[in-house]
């Protein structure tokens, strides 16, 4: 299970990588592991901060690139096994992806984050 200096690691590795990408959608592949707080249908965004709260990570979400207040937040919670695979390029879904981000820079040039667990105790 990641500790919490594992988790800050997590989050210092993602930020530059994923802060000014727009969120375009998800791919759920195992809805098990998503757990959905309020009336969520469509979930797009800019990618404005990377926080953590404990074990959680936290990316925060919002209409575009302008000061914007905060529109949702996705949380991650590793538990055991769970990790986030960056990928800037198309490639087919791993055996133990659960959930896949599509997201999308400046230039409409695509790259997905993988939400991937072995054991599937991760949300």
């Amino acid at each position: 299970m990641p500790e919490l200096p594992e988790v800050e690691t997590i989050r210092r590795s993602l930020a530059p990588l994923l802060l000014g990408k727009r969120v375009e959608g998800l791919e759920v592949y195992s809805p098990g592991v998503v757990i959905e707080y309020g009336n969520v249908t469509v979930l797009t965004g800019i990618v404005f901060a990377l926080r953590r709260r404990g074990k959680y990570l936290m990316i925060d979400l919002r209409e575009d690139t302008s000061k914007q207040k905060h529109l949702s937040t996705i949380m991650v919670h590793f538990r055991m096994t769970g990790k986030l695979l960056y990928k800037d390029h198309f490639e087919d879904v791993a055996k133990h992806t659960h959930v896949r981000f599509c997201l999308s820079d400046t230039l409409r040039e695509l790259s997905f984050l993988d939400f991937n667990d072995v054991r599937r105790f991760g949300k």
